[in-house]
């Protein structure tokens, strides 16, 4: 089964710095959701709501943009 640990908080709130901290520690892969959602939406509407509507916005949707990753990504 792959573990791994996900960290959610504010923007600003420390989660890049104590990801890579944890990751580095448990020697597991480090990924930020920023690079996922830059990746697959840049061109697309979605990403242009996020942009247009802030952080807030982002938010509501970050659970469907990790499931959408971890279901591409899942590996057992």
């Amino acid at each position: 089964m792959a573990r791994g640990i996900i960290i959610f908080g504010s923007s600003g709130s420390g989660k890049t710095t104590l990801g890579k901290l944890v990751a580095e520690k448990l020697k597991f892969p480090y990924f930020d959701i920023d690079d996922y959602i830059y990746a697959q939406w840049a061109n697309t509407l979605p990403c242009k709501v996020l942009r247009l509507n802030g952080d807030e916005d982002l938010n509501k949707n970050v659970q469907i943009i990790v499931h959408e990753y971890l279901k591409q990504n899942s590996q057992g």
